[in-house]
């Protein structure tokens, strides 16, 4: 036997509780309740929730909150430029072979990467806090330059998470790993929540006169500025408490230790597996029916008037549900078959959509919408329950199949392909959507917003293409799961483990 092959055996032996999972059983891995987990696993299982909800708060942000604070300023062809920022989570996989091959041992392997994207968060945070209330004021001079500072804002982000994932598989032991997916999914609904619907409902005046307020203000208690500066705090004290006080174990398998010819040879090592290949593809294409309906039938509703702190409400109330059923995903998507849980969902998700057309053709005007926002918010009670039931199984798979001697990379590709898969639709809907919806000025002139017609004009929609996108997309997505994402999942969730390993040289 070649002496690459006998030192990639041993250190596969050693990254796997002393067994060879070339030549192991499969072992079921067990989905145990909070009591039952050990005393080692406990903290971290606090660690990994705290890290991944540090992740959420620029992805709310820029996923959520910027987008709907300026949509009555921007077209759908410039808010699909704004949503190019949220790219870097999507292309991860370029250089994730750097933050597992370059890293500190002193300090951690981990951590080495973890503590100064955090900082760079805090920092972009602070400085940006002093000028972001006036850009929503008074709108972007350029949205390119807004788009390129929120680009490096959710690339910090990116790089965070590569260095997460991969610390993860040795955080929590063997037996637990399942829980990992389950910790990403509270984490980052928590972090998402916060910057998304906390601020939200916060940053508007109609809910804060509502609830907060005795005497109408002009303004919520919660500027963008304010809220920043307080998510730089929460990331320096984060940061302090990792540098001073957790120790990361010592790595000691890493045989391309500050080599990224080998880092890099071995993603595409993976990724030419062809288990590896045929996940890809599905991965890339099994968002494509619901994408369109996702991204824009809340726009259309603030479009057509419904209050942004009543769809911000639907979140508050939806979300200790979500948390609550992401614990619970956790059993239903152990053992050996996590991704049946998940088909069943993805084809639940493909409903969605028509809902939501259906919601916003027969929204019933502001001074009505009583009734209505219950149902506002059973679709999106319905809607987060299919995605919590996605995330939290396809987290479970990845974690099984990955190899925790190159995890980190092993991780990203996977999360990066999923997320990819549901980045790459997003701008192109708000695209189509823009290009074939028709508006025109009560004055003749053609339009994109009201802004467009001058005083005492209206903007009005001849053709949505809101209803032609929604649709094509829907039916797209249908005939993809029945006749190829369905089977291929099927038979990739049966494969052994060793069609999942690559050699370790």
């Amino acid at each position: 036997m070649p002496a690459s092959q006998r030192s990639g055996g041993s250190e596969r032996k050693g990254a796997g509780n002393n067994m060879d999972l070339d030549e192991s059983p499969r072992v079921k891995l067990t989905a145990r309740s909070w009591q039952e987990l050990s005393g080692t696993d406990k903290p971290n299982v606090v660690l990994l929730i705290i890290l991944y909800c540090l992740q959420g708060i620029p992805l709310g942000l820029v996923s959520g909150s910027l987008p709907f604070l300026l949509k009555e300023r921007l077209s759908y062809s410039e808010l699909a430029v704004f949503s190019l920022a949220s790219y870097p989570y999507s292309l991860k996989l370029i250089w994730s072979p750097i933050v597992d091959a370059i890293f500190s041992q002193s300090f951690g392997r981990r951590k080495s990467w973890i503590v100064p994207t955090q900082i760079g968060l805090a920092l972009l945070f602070w400085f940006s806090s002093f000028v972001v209330d006036e850009i929503l004021v008074k709108g972007l001079h350029s949205v390119g330059e807004f788009s390129a500072l929120m680009f490096v804002v959710i690339f910090l982000a990116a790089t965070q998470d590569i260095a997460v994932d991969g610390w993860a598989l040795t955080l929590l032991s063997k037996e637990n790993l399942s829980w990992a997916s389950s910790c990403q999914t509270i984490g980052l609904q928590i972090g998402f929540f916060a910057s998304y619907t906390v601020f939200l409902a916060l940053n508007s005046k109609e809910f804060c006169n509502e609830y907060f307020f005795s005497v109408p203000q002009e303004t919520g208690l919660v500027s963008a500025g304010v809220f920043m500066r307080l998510a730089a705090i929460v990331y320096t004290l984060v940061t302090a408490w990792l540098v001073f006080f957790k120790k990361e174990d010592r790595f000691v398998d890493c045989t391309g230790e500050g080599n990224l010819r080998i880092a890099y040879r071995r993603m595409l090592d993976i990724f030419a597996l062809p288990a590896v290949r045929g996940l890809a593809l599905v991965l890339l294409v099994h968002k494509l029916g619901f994408v369109a309906g996702e991204v824009l039938a809340p726009l259309k509703l603030i479009e057509k008037g419904f209050r942004k702190d009543r769809l911000a409400l639907t979140a508050v109330i939806d979300f200790p549900i979500q948390v609550y059923l992401g614990l619970m995903a956790a059993r239903w998507c152990s053992g050996h078959s996590p991704m049946r849980a998940f088909l069943f969902a993805l084809a639940a998700r493909h409903l969605m959509p028509v809902i939501g057309m259906a919601l916003v053709a027969g929204y019933p005007g502001p001074e009505n919408d009583g009734l209505y926002f219950l149902v506002v918010l059973a679709a999106s009670v319905a809607t987060s329950f299919c995605s919590t039931v996605m995330f939290v199984c396809v987290g479970a798979f990845f974690a099984r199949i990955s190899d925790p001697l190159i995890g980190g990379t092993y991780l990203t590709l996977l999360n990066t392909l999923t997320n990819f898969g549901g980045t790459w639709p997003r701008s192109l809907v708000l695209e189509a959507t823009a290009w074939l919806t028709v508006k025109t000025c009560t004055n003749g002139q053609a339009c994109e917003r009201a802004a467009d017609c001058g005083e005492g004009a209206e903007c009005i929609t001849q053709q949505d293409g809101f209803y032609i996108v929604s649709g094509c997309s829907v039916v797209l997505g249908t005939l993809l799961l029945r006749y190829y994402v369905w089977p291929t999942i099927s038979r990739l969730q049966n494969l052994p483990e060793t069609s999942w390993r690559v050699e370790i040289r």
